[in-house]
């Protein structure tokens, strides 16, 4: 009976998923009702349009079928998720479903009532140092960016913002989903955060997609239970053990290995762990209200829990 309610759901769910992803396309295509040579479905216009969450949807895929066909059906992270009568799982399904189906961009233009897309659109336009080689400005936007992830990603776990960053931590198990069970706030302060290198120096498009892309697709594989790469790169990365040791219960391994790519900027300020020291890592937080409430909930109980710790710091001082 439990199972067969959560899959009712989960039907709701995908039919307000397809709807939003149609309100999208229209409400960003509005020209095709203004010509005369009116096309229902233009599929490159779709295309551009939902090019990013293709792109994750792709790369889930991938990093699913890879763990696979290391770990077996039994360890994989994709029978985890479908096991939807576990509340964690739910709650990644739910955030991952936000993702793909573009309501995160519509979250993101309601928090800043507009001005994100306007900062966004603007600071493509401006640039303060014209670097003018792809090589370097590469190398550039990939260490300013994940700079600023470590520094806001540390900010996140102070005790005045944790509540919004605790969604992500709530999860009591790490599958690919995971990566994408964040705050509608947390996300769209990072977005903001991470197009600054853009306007300082000047990156180019193609560049910035790239970043994105290779950080986009590094972090699935953190909260994966798999590292595909040789260990020589655990020299200078941070690996899948080191990530899912940040989401340790154990307080021993609080505030550790915040970064997102490398591991360099952990090691600069004395934050890093090596999680080779550690056997057996025990994922979650002790307060259960992320897993156990509905995700208006979730999304509300954070702005809740961020103004009391507001008030007790400063406002009653």
């Amino acid at each position: 009976m439990q199972i067969n309610f959560y899959k009712k759901k989960i039907f709701i769910f995908t039919v307000i998923f397809i709807t939003i992803i149609l309100f999208n396309y229209f409400l960003n295509n509005k020209s095709l009702f203004l010509t005369n040579d009116f096309n229902f479905f233009n599929l490159n216009y779709f295309l551009n349009l939902y090019t990013v969450p293709l792109q994750y949807f792709l790369g889930i895929s991938l990093i699913f079928f890879i763990e696979y066909k290391i770990l077996g059906w039994d360890n994989s992270s994709l029978k985890s998720i479908l096991n939807i009568s576990n509340p964690t799982c739910r709650v990644d399904i739910f955030y991952i479903w936000l993702k793909l189906s573009g309501l995160s961009n519509i979250i993101f233009n309601i928090i800043f009532f507009g001005f994100g897309f306007y900062f966004l659109k603007t600071i493509n336009e401006l640039s303060i140092i014209k670097i003018n080689n792809l090589y370097l400005e590469f190398l550039v936007a990939i260490l300013t960016i994940t700079f600023i992830d470590y520094i806001y990603h540390r900010i996140c776990h102070h005790r005045l913002f944790w509540e919004f960053h605790k969604i992500h931590h709530a999860a009591e198990e790490m599958n690919i989903l995971t990566v994408a069970r964040e705050h509608p706030l947390v996300v769209s302060v990072r977005i903001l955060l991470i197009s600054l290198p853009i306007g300082i120096f000047g990156i180019s498009a193609e560049i910035a997609v790239i970043c994105q892309a290779l950080l986009g697709g590094y972090n699935l594989m953190l909260h994966s239970k798999v590292f595909l790469l040789p260990k020589f790169f655990n020299f200078f990365l941070i690996t899948t053990k080191d990530h899912h040791l940040h989401h340790s219960t154990n307080e021993i391994h609080f505030n550790k290995n915040f970064g997102n790519l490398f591991n360099f900027w952990d090691k600069l300020f004395g934050t890093y762990y090596n999680s080779k020291l550690v056997r057996k890592i025990s994922i979650g937080v002790k307060d259960k209200n992320y897993n156990n409430k509905n995700f208006i909930q979730q999304i509300l109980i954070a702005f809740i829990f961020w103004f009391k710790n507001l008030k007790k710091t400063y406002i009653s001082q």
